[in-house]
């Protein structure tokens, strides 16, 4: 959970196994942080399956999420890449790879 500059509070959630819908990752907004909607429920598809993504706001106000990636390697290694959106709703713009792990 992030607060943007408005004082918006953005959940980031990986929904998994919901009956009659993809495992994406969906975005929740509240404005007192008890009480939840739905913002919109595929944010990029820069996030299909991934299994983390953990979001954070840049100084200059954009969000930055962290995530998992698959990479293709002799030993199936992950990696951490990041994406950044100036509202953190839409426009994702997918900086890759940012960290390897074997």
């Amino acid at each position: 959970i992030i607060q943007m500059n408005d004082g918006t509070y953005y959940m980031y959630i990986k929904r998994t196994g919901l009956q009659g819908s993809d495992d994406v990752v969906t975005l929740y907004t509240s404005v007192d942080g008890n009480s939840w909607d739905l913002e919109t429920d595929f944010l990029s598809s820069i996030f299909n399956d991934v299994s983390f993504a953990n979001a954070v706001l840049t100084n200059d106000g954009f969000v930055r999420i962290y995530f998992d990636l698959e990479i293709d390697s002799d030993e199936g290694g992950v990696g951490i890449a990041s994406a950044l959106s100036e509202n953190g709703i839409d426009g994702w713009v997918d900086e890759g790879l940012a960290d390897t792990m074997y």
